[in-house]
Parts: C-alpha cells; sequence; structure tokens
C-alpha cells in the first residue's frame, strides 16, 4: 500500500500548484476535484491550482478511480498544523489486516516532499481533528 501511496502522491503532485482559495476563487474556502487534470497532465502538461483540500479530494479519485481503491479504505482528515495552528485537510489510504492492530494508513498529503509517502503513525506535525471515511461521509472526531 505504500508503493500505491507514493504513486498517488506523486501523480497528483506533478499536475498541482499550490495556491489559497482566498486568491484562487475569492473565498476562504472551496473544495473541487481536480482529477481530469491529473489524467491529462502527461498529455496537456496542465496544472491545476489548489489547495490543501483540492489536493486531497483530487487524490482520493486518482485512488478510486485509477486504481480501484474502495471507498472504504479512503479517508479525509482534519487537522492543525503544529508550527503555525493552520487548518489541513490529507487523505488516508487504509491497508487493512486481519485484526485491527495491524491495520496501516498511510497519508497522502500536499505538504509532503515528492516521493514521500508517509505511514500515518511517522506524521507528528499535526494535531488530529476529524475522520471521514468517503463511504460513508460522516465525520468523526479524532480520539
Amino acid at each position: 500500500m505504500k508503493g500505491l501511496a507514493q504513486a498517488i502522491q506523486d501523480e497528483v503532485s506533478k499536475a498541482f500548484t499550490y495556491q489559497r482559495d482566498i486568491i484562487t476563487h475569492g473565498k476562504p474556502e472551496d473544495w473541487r476535484s481536480h482529477y481530469e487534470k491529473v489524467i491529462d497532465y502527461d498529455r496537456t502538461k496542465q496544472k491545476f491550482v489548489g489547495d490543501c483540500d483540492d489536493f486531497a479530494l483530487t487524490a482520493a479519485e486518482v485512488a478510486h478511480f485509477k486504481y480501484s481503491v474502495p471507498l472504504e479504505d479512503l479517508w479525509l482528515a482534519i487537522c492543525r498544523v503544529k508550527r503555525n495552528n493552520a487548518g489541513h485537510l490529507v487523505l488516508l489510504l487504509r491497508q487493512k489486516a486481519t485484526d485491527l492492530r495491524s491495520e496501516r494508513w498511510f497519508v497522502v498529503d500536499n505538504a509532503a516532499k515528492s516521493g514521500t509517502a508517509w505511514r500515518f503513525e511517522q506524521v507528528d506535525s499535526y494535531v488530529w481533528q476529524k475522520y471521514m471515511s468517503l463511504e460513508e461521509k460522516l465525520w468523526r472526531a479524532a480520539e
């Protein structure tokens, strides 16, 4: 699963340019997926402009539609960045196991360097606030 998380991270990153929603859309939040731009990037070389939520939503669609990751294994996570208390959104990919203690989670994140897929337990720069399975579409408080 780490290899898959890495492939998704790299594919979305190469087609992505960060810009805050207030600049792009004139409002503080505007969540959009840019799946088509990522899929067509090698042909068109046209990047999409967005912020962390656009990156996470786009990565989720790439994971689901291109790599057939089930929605139950795709989760969005809202967190705060410890160094500046900024809000942030990432995609979590779940690797199921026979018991819950063996499950592994991987973070797909626009703030990660290209070529980096993090295991969830390796991420210590965020304070986790809420999670949502893309299958259930119900936000849950982080424990």
